[in-house]
């Protein structure tokens, strides 16, 4: 759709064309996958080292345990399968967790419960951060930058928060990027000015 927005309403100046599809929150088409496994695979390939560990409960408590360390940065799980098939429902599973810090340690503890494959890795920003960053928009900073919040979304495993609002001016980005550092806000408009 292609109008006029006065903060309030927006006035056709075209007739409406056919919809198109969005990625949506989180990336677009023809990225690479944000949820693959960043680490190398190692050497005579992905294993477990215990199979009495690698059921839903095992991955409970490695995620239990990402949670309770305050330099928890991220956690999520790959699939064992080729890049261009969908994982089978017992394709194996690689679980990815991030730090800040204290790798061989939080290694090590992750071990103790999980038997399977695993990338441990190192991230700059903690979950806390980020959430924090996603509740400071939702109570009162988007209304600071002038813009009118639509959802936000902490995306750990990118290292970033995407923030959905009605439009959005260069100046307002460099006004948030100010605050927030480069690239650690991605602001996603509904509406994109055009000349």
């Amino acid at each position: 759709m292609t109008g006029s927005f006065d903060g309030t309403v927006l006035t056709l100046t075209e007739p409406a064309g056919d919809p198109v599809m969005a990625a949506g929150p989180g990336g677009s088409e023809g990225e690479q996958d944000p949820f693959r496994t960043p680490c190398p695979e190692p050497p005579g390939g992905w294993i477990s080292v215990d199979p009495s560990r690698i059921g839903e409960d095992a991955v409970q408590a490695a995620n239990a345990y990402a949670q309770s360390q305050s330099d928890h940065a991220a956690f999520w799980v790959d699939y064992l399968a080729p890049a261009d098939q969908e994982p089978a429902a017992d394709s194996p599973l690689i679980l990815n967790v991030a730090f800040t810090g204290a790798l061989q340690r939080h290694e090590r503890e992750l071990r103790q419960v999980w038997g399977g494959p695993l990338c441990v890795q190192e991230l700059e920003h903690t979950v806390a951060e980020l959430r924090g960053i996603q509740e400071d928009f939702s109570n009162g900073a988007a209304a600071v930058f002038g813009l009118q919040i639509l959802w936000s979304s902490s995306l750990e495993h990118q290292q970033k928060v995407e923030v959905g609002v009605v439009a959005v001016t260069d100046a307002q980005r460099q006004d948030v990027a100010e605050r927030y550092g480069a690239g650690l806000v991605e602001l996603v408009p509904g509406l994109t000015p055009v000349q």
